[in-house]
């Protein structure tokens, strides 16, 4: 058991898991029955070449040797299926078990019954797994070349052509995977940091808009105020106009008023000036945001490209495997043709009588190879048509995450239409605060021109009045335009609460 946990610890290390429990005990349970299927079909193999050829002490091995493969896989799926080390333990069996067949064999063709293996590996997207399997399986050619170099003093056409096959397979997947790893890591990393600067972006804004709010509540109160004082100015002021009598004690009064007057003018204007660099704040915050929403944008495009590449990538396996099923259905029709000259050799081997007895039994041994060679052509036929399915799988999903990234691009461009209309209501706030501006000065005018005028009240009462009249009107401007702003602001609260 101790040794099984330090298997587990070395094949589990940081960065080769790309998959979740359910995705790897999903995907285990699919490798699981396809590489019983494929076992089966070498052992098949093999029991047909031992009835053609005799048993032997290599045939006897390699018999004997199935039970012990499929207790392997059957172990590793029922104790570790949702784990990368369970795909270890149904993949490392039938690779040994495929090298030492074609070892004893001696026969290169045994690296078809592995190539169905390696491919699984490109679904777990497991670069450490695919090369162990790929250096075991060269070994294993390197190993049936050296053998053929050594019995014969040269190495057959087909077996080195098949040994150049097994190392190009290896080098291009190998790049494949590293590629298709780089390319997802690389994914995940800038949705993760774009989903991070858009959930800061929106709590910036919605603190903003809360002291925004906060500054307002103060300012307002204060423009309460000094609507009570306009209001108690104009009275006074009538006062002055229907009765001079009492023309001193109303100046002293009015000169309160208005030096009143003038200091909530400035505090006022203070507020205004706090709202002014909180709303400059909120249009640069919303500038930033912006940008990073463009950000995302370019990632999610590129995103999507991605994943176009990688369904054609996928598209290109599926047509090899076609093109392998062509070459199989071409070794069937030459088998078929062979059994058929073969029933043919063994008509003319009977008219021959006694002499073509020795003919008869060669043509009949002919017969059953072609039969042999036919029926495993079927059966990696079958083999490829279920590889196939998994590419279409794969096909499947990954346009489902196409889609899902879609999907979030939508958000995106909503969210950017977002900033924008906040972009917009915050220069139409600052335009505001301009005109609340311009406002509190008139006031502030007025006020110091009521207050130069003051000493000659009692003989120029009616412009006295005038003047308080165009400092009530000057003030109730004011009253308004904070009325406007207050409704704006509420809109652009609104705005940031919907970014929650």
């Amino acid at each position: 058991m101790s040794v099984i946990v330090q298997l587990n610890s070395v094949f589990m290390a940081k960065g080769d898991n790309y998959m979740t429990p359910d995705q790897y005990a999903r995907s285990n349970k699919k490798v699981f029955q396809i590489n019983l299927i494929i076992v089966f079909a070498a052992l098949l193999m093999v029991v047909l070449d031992a009835a053609a050829h005799g048993m032997s002490l290599g045939l006897v091995i390699e018999i004997v040797a199935v039970p012990a493969v499929v207790l392997q896989m059957t172990v590793g799926f029922i104790k570790f299926r949702e784990t990368r080390f369970g795909a270890v333990v149904i993949l490392g069996g039938p690779t040994l078990y495929y090298m030492v067949i074609m070892i004893i064999q001696n026969d290169m063709i045994f690296y078809a019954f592995a190539i169905p293996v390696m491919l699984s590996c490109i679904l777990y997207l497991d670069l450490r797994l695919y090369v162990v399997g790929q250096m075991a399986m060269t070994i294993g050619g390197f190993i049936v070349l050296v053998r053929n170099l050594i019995a014969t003093g040269s190495i057959p056409r087909d077996h080195f052509v098949a040994g150049f096959i097994i190392i190009l397979a290896g080098i291009a997947g190998i790049e494949s995977l590293k590629m298709r790893r780089t390319l997802v890591r690389e994914d995940d990393e800038a949705i993760k940091k774009g989903q991070e600067t858009q959930e800061k972006t929106r709590i910036q804004m919605v603190e903003i808009a809360k002291e925004i709010t906060r500054l307002f509540d103060e300012a307002h109160g204060e423009v309460d105020e000094l609507k009570s004082i306009i209001g108690r100015n104009h009275d006074g002021m009538r006062d002055i106009a229907d009765s001079t009598g009492d023309t001193a004690a109303a100046v002293t009064e009015q000169s309160h008023q208005i030096a009143d007057i003038h200091e909530q003018t400035e505090v006022a204007d203070a507020k205004r000036n706090q709202m002014v660099e909180m709303s400059e704040s909120t249009q640069k915050a919303v500038i930033d945001g912006t940008k990073v929403i463009d950000q995302l944008k370019d990632k999610t495009a590129n995103v999507v490209e991605m994943s176009d590449k990688t369904v054609a990538s996928t598209r290109a396996v599926t047509e090899k495997v076609e093109k392998v099923e062509k070459i199989v259905g071409s070794i069937i029709s030459i088998s078929m043709q062979t059994n058929l000259l073969a029933l043919n050799a063994s008509i003319e081997a009977a008219r021959a009588g006694e002499a073509g007895k020795g003919f008869a039994v060669v043509a009949d041994e002919i017969r059953q190879l072609s039969e042999q060679t036919s029926s495993a052509s079927n059966q990696i036929t079958s083999i490829m048509q279920e590889l196939s399915a998994d590419v279409q799988n794969a096909v499947d999903s990954t346009n489902a995450a196409a889609e899902s990234v879609k999907a979030q691009d939508i958000l995106i461009r909503e969210t950017a239409d977002t900033f924008e209309e906040i972009g917009e209501n915050v220069g139409n706030l600052i335009g505001r605060f301009n005109d609340i501006g311009t406002s509190i000065e008139a006031i502030g005018r007025s006020a110091t021109e009521i207050n130069n005028n003051i000493a000659s009240l009692a003989a120029t009462s009616e412009q006295v009045a005038a003047l308080s009249g165009m400092g009530e009107e000057g003030a109730r401007t004011a009253v308004e335009k904070f009325d406007e702003f207050d409704i704006l602001l509420k809109g652009i609260y609104d705005q940031a609460q919907r970014l929650k």
